[in-house]
């Protein structure tokens, strides 16, 4: 399982949008892939570490780079790394 502390300080810049629909739609910018859309903002949260937590531990058993792009990088929110 990932750190703590470091799913915590990615989880720190996680961006949260409400969609017309009433869903809420947050995403790790930097991680790509790493998404969720929820009923509520607690409930995205909750999916949207659990996500996380499994995109690292596939980067990381795959051997492959854990290390988001910087934010500054993609102007802080993440969308030209779709």
């Amino acid at each position: 399982m990932p750190d703590k502390a470091y799913v915590d300080s990615l989880m720190a810049r996680a961006v949260y949008r409400l969609f017309e629909d009433g869903t809420v739609f947050g995403e790790i910018p930097g991680s790509t892939g790493v998404w969720a859309n929820e009923a509520t903002l607690e409930r995205c949260q909750v999916v949207l570490r659990k996500v996380l937590e499994e995109w690292l531990y596939l980067k990381r058993r795959h051997h492959e780079d854990v290390r988001p792009v910087p934010v500054g990088e993609f102007g802080g929110d993440g969308a030209e790394d779709k």
